[in-house]
């Protein structure tokens, strides 16, 4: 069986490869990408197709939220995972409205990781 696509969208490449390398133990494919602009271009443009895109909120030029909103109005069947270390209320208050399936805050401990991918990687397709 073919393991899932998992695309991690963050600006901080520490915090990308550490979260990549996780997801990446777990056996999934991963797409490490590090702005919302260039995630718009490998979706859209290139039609790459992650089941589960995590994304970071706080982004330069171009927020996760922005991205958020591109992905659910082309393409509803991504599941997105917001991620953020500021505002975390009002940022999972966002997140969830605007159409993430989830969201975790900054520091996120990588057990936390693992039980969000699975679960949210193991739901049938919205």
């Amino acid at each position: 069986m073919e393991k899932s696509l998992v695309m991690i969208v963050d600006d901080d490449a520490v915090f990308n490869n550490t979260l990549s390398a996780a997801v990446k133990k777990m056996g999934y494919h991963v797409l490490q990408v590090y702005s919302a602009t260039e995630a718009s271009n490998i979706l859209f443009n290139q039609q790459i197709k992650p089941e589960l895109l995590i994304c970071d909120v706080n982004m330069p030029q171009k927020s996760g939220f922005d991205l958020l909103k591109e992905v659910i109005v082309k393409n509803s069947n991504i599941r997105v995972c917001m991620i953020s270390g500021d505002n975390e209320r009002a940022n999972r208050l966002a997140s969830l409205q605007l159409g993430a399936v989830d969201f975790i805050s900054k520091p996120i401990e990588m057990e936390k990781i693992n039980e969000t991918v699975s679960k949210l990687l193991n739901q049938p397709s919205v």
